[in-house]
């Protein structure tokens, strides 16, 4: 594509109709030219999308349309690639994943990811974007909303509690759990997953077993042996005496 010696980039009608639709680059320098671009020398362009890489910092790369995202130009020459191998190429809503394979027939913009499987309290899988703060999610965000009534905790080192603020390095397995005593209400009780409500005593406990709360199993036991005690305590605090004073009497009279 040749232009005049420092002509203007978008003067031609065709070239304001490609622009509408593309970006044209020089392969051959990764140099973008935009319809307020001069030029000075012979051209050999191509027709691309973009693709804006963003991890914990943006790369732009380019695409020709039908190629796949392998194919991509710009960055070094495992930019993509790299990232592939590492972490989780997502769309921009998270939801979407990519391969290598991708086509591209659009602007396309990759979040460069990192995988959180939730257990506990809800169950799932999440994804975040590499350096972001974890309450950047909506999903852990509601629960670090209610730091008394939900522990957001590393599965693995379950004495390791997250904060809002927290980053993660590495995929990783989150477990939200219900602090079941925390509810003091049977209506919020019974809304969690993992805890129920006990009438008897109107508290909320965890119904995996595991709660800190005494049932009613834990505490009849040891009661009915102290019972049991003082009975036999109190039969031999007075059989004991009558039996002794009736021994004398009879002691006495023969």
């Amino acid at each position: 594509m040749n232009e005049n010696e420092h002509g203007f980039f978008g003067n031609t009608s065709q070239l304001k109709d490609i622009l509408k639709s593309y970006h044209l680059v020089e392969a051959a320098t990764i140099t973008e030219y935009r319809e307020n671009s001069t030029v000075s020398k012979d051209l050999a362009l191509v027709r691309c999308y973009t693709i804006s890489v963003q991890d914990e910092s943006t790369t732009l790369l380019y695409a020709e349309p039908g190629s796949t995202l392998k194919d991509t130009i710009g960055g070094t020459d495992n930019t993509l690639v790299n990232f592939f191998n590492k972490y989780h190429v997502m769309d921009e809503t998270l939801k979407v994943q990519y391969s290598m394979s991708q086509k591209v027939t659009q602007d396309m913009v990759l979040i460069v990811s990192l995988k959180i499987t939730l257990s506990g309290e809800t169950k799932g899988t999440i994804y975040i974007k590499r350096g972001a703060r974890l309450d950047s999610n909506s999903v852990l965000k509601s629960y670090f909303a209610q730091p008394k009534l939900y522990s957001v905790r590393n599965k693995e080192s379950t004495s390791s509690n997250y904060k809002p603020e927290s980053i993660i390095h590495s995929d990783t397995e989150i477990e939200i759990v219900p602090i079941c005593e925390a509810f003091t209400k049977e209506s919020d009780c019974e809304k969690t997953a993992l805890c129920e409500w006990v009438s008897k005593r109107s508290v909320c406990k965890r119904n995996d077993g595991s709660s800190d709360e005494i049932d009613d199993a834990a505490w009849i036991i040891p009661v009915t042996i102290i019972l049991v005690v003082a009975v036999i305590g109190i039969v031999v605090a007075i059989v004991v005496p009558l039996l002794l004073k009736k021994q004398k009497e009879k002691e006495k009279n023969q």
